[in-house]
């Protein structure tokens, strides 16, 4: 049976890496009462998963995802909306998980970790 082979595309990889936090966000959370959501924030920007209680206003964690932070529109994105959202609900932490980037951003709130997926999946 003939069969076609495409090599993976950016696109199709940041789907996949998407899938598997979400994945892995939803077994974490079995455990705590509250929701995984994606958060539209007044300024438009997007959060990738919020675990929180909605009814409370709580957020838990705050986590986006990108395949990398090399482009620096992409880094700027990412971090204006986790202040954002940092500040909404007065975490000092965050989370960006990346394909095999690390290191912490500091920011007037606090922090946003950098963490490469296969340790984020680990964590």
């Amino acid at each position: 049976m003939p069969c076609a082979l495409a090599p993976a595309t950016s696109d199709g990889l940041t789907r996949a890496l998407e899938t598997a936090v979400h994945l892995e966000t939803r077994r974490r959370a079995s455990s705590r009462v509250g929701s995984i959501a994606l958060l539209k924030l007044k300024s438009g920007k997007e959060i990738d998963f919020i675990e929180g209680d909605e009814a409370f206003g709580i957020a838990y964690e705050l986590i986006q995802v990108s395949l990398n932070m090399e482009n620096e529109a992409t880094r700027q994105r990412e971090v204006s909306a986790l202040q954002e959202a940092m500040s909404r609900f007065e975490k000092d932490a965050a989370t960006i998980v990346t394909l095999d980037e690390e290191s912490n951003i500091n920011i007037p709130e606090d922090v946003i970790r950098v963490t490469p997926a296969w340790k984020w999946l680990l964590g």
